[in-house]
This record gives structure tokens, C-alpha cells and sequence, in this order.
């Protein structure tokens, strides 16, 4: 579930299936939480989703961080935020009811590029009691997303031979919406080489009601790259992982056409 890297894994009705590009004006994403336009915008009612990118020197990783992300700096190696909208009835617990089902987002599919079809993305993912047991449980019920509360979850792609434990950290949650910070706390390894480090891979995700049914969505990912880097960025990959996530909310088929991206 996390908006990072090649691996990245793995936060809603009529959007537009097209992919829009929205520049990265400013050298760090700005949150909606941070007093100022949010970076990237939310897109006009029934348009794609925005999204950004930014590496290398377009980074500022020395900027100010805004409290609400939870970061201590923005010192990534990549980073990527989208924005896009969706309806949902019900109020914030039918979102959060939604947002915590995470079993159902085993057999997420994706675009494959190197593949060049829809695939499986995630093959396994549960709702887990801590990381050191792994004990799987019932999905999260929305009166569990206290703000500083930590929640569990497991999740393996396809291409991995390991289940990945991440940490959900809860930052807001009202009747306006909610936020939550992803981390991994497992590393994440490739035969016997460790890919990427506890802590290496961690995303951000915003839900603010907009009116009515209308609802905002707005996440961001860092990812220090590690031995992946060797073998370049892949933002293409970045961008189909993180489409496939937001459909998922969104209540679209993640294997509706277009894809995000069809070339790295």
C-alpha cells in the first residue's frame, strides 16, 4: 500500500479514466493540511486524478515539513503525490469502513508494463494483531482509527516470496475526514538481499469531505530507493501502483482502461 518504488504497495465513484500531470511547481508536495494550495491540486469535478514527481534536485530535502505529514524531513530518494475525487455516501465511517477492509484488497490488479497486461499486484493482504506475531484478525472497524493509535497489516505482491508488515498510524479522524501515515516495519528482501530497510518505504493519505457525497483524496509517498536504484526509478510503475490503490477506493475496476502509464 505504499506509494513507493518498484514494489510499491501497497489508500469513490465517476471519476474520469484519462491521467493527468499536474507540475511540480514547488521542490516538495504540499498536503492539504498545510495551510497553503495543496501540490498537487485536487482536479476539477469528474476529471482524472493529478499527480507529481519529484527527484533527484528537484527535491529540496532541507524544506520544512508540515507537522500534519508526521515527517521528520523530506530526505527521500523519490517522492510521488496524486490528488483526485470520488462520491461516497454515507459519511466518514462508510469511507473508513471501506479504507480499512484491507482483506479485499487482496488480488489488487495493476498494469504491468514489463508484462504489458493487468495483473495480480497484491496477492495476499490481512489486517494483522502486531508485527512480531502476525496474527491475522478481522479487518479495522471504522471506531478503531483513534488519532495516534497504531494498526497492523500484511500485505505480498506478486513478484514477492515474503509477506511485508506495515504500521498504520492513525493522525486525524472527524466527521470532515481523515488522515493516516503507512510505514513498513519488516524489510522487504529479494532472495538474500535486503531491497529495502524498515522504515524505507512510507506514505501519507488524506480523506476530506469536499460536500454532500463529494469526497478528496490526496497521498504521497517516499521511498529511499536503496539497491532498487541500481536499476533506475521506474516512475511508471510508481504511477500504476498508486492508480491501482486509488481505484481501489475509488470503487473503480483497477483494470479499467486506460492505464496510468504505459512506459517507464
Amino acid at each position: 500500500m505504499i506509494l513507493a518504488a518498484r514494489r510499491l504497495s501497497a489508500a469513490l465513484l465517476s471519476i474520469g479514466l484519462g491521467w493527468s500531470t499536474a507540475a511540480a511547481a514547488a521542490s516538495v508536495p504540499v498536503p492539504p493540511c498545510a495551510r497553503l494550495a495543496a501540490l498537487p491540486a485536487l482536479p476539477a469535478d469528474g476529471a482524472p486524478p493529478n499527480f507529481a514527481v519529484w527527484r533527484g534536485d528537484a527535491l529540496d530535502r532541507t524544506a520544512p515539513v508540515p507537522a500534519c505529514l508526521g515527517w521528520p524531513d523530506f530526505d527521500f530518494s523519490i517522492m510521488l503525490a496524486m490528488a483526485g475525487r470520488f462520491r461516497h455516501p454515507g459519511g466518514v465511517e462508510a469511507v473508513l469502513a471501506g479504507f480499512g477492509r484491507f482483506s479485499s484488497m487482496t488480488g489488487l490488479k495493476y498494469w504491468s508494463i514489463s508484462d504489458e497486461r493487468w495483473q495480480v499486484l497484491l496477492e495476499r493482504s490481512a489486517a494483522v494483531t502486531d508485527p512480531e506475531t502476525r496474527q491475522a484478525r478481522p479487518d479495522f472497524a471504522p471506531g478503531e482509527f483513534v488519532p495516534g493509535r497504531d494498526l497492523y497489516f500484511l500485505q505480498r505482491e506478486n513478484r514477492g516470496r515474503e509477506d511485508i508488515v506495515y504500521r498504520l498510524h492513525v493522525l486525524t479522524n472527524g466527521p470532515d475526514g481523515f488522515s493516516v501515515s503507512v510505514t513498513n516495519v519488516s524489510s522487504i528482501n529479494f532472495l538474500f538481499i535486503r531491497l529495502f530497510a524498515p522504515g524505507d518505504l512510507n506514505s501519507v493519505y488524506f480523506f476530506r469531505r469536499l460536500g454532500n457525497d463529494d469526497w478528496g483524496y490526496w497521498a504521497v509517498g517516499g521511498t529511499h530507493l536503496g539497491l532498487t536504484g541500481l536499476f533506475g526509478p521506474h516512475i511508471g510503475s510508481f504511477e500504476n501502483r498508486a492508480m491501482a490503490i486509488y481505484r481501489h477506493f475509488a470503487g473503480i475496476p483497477e483494470d479499467q482502461e486506460p492505464p496510468a502509464a504505459t512506459e517507464e
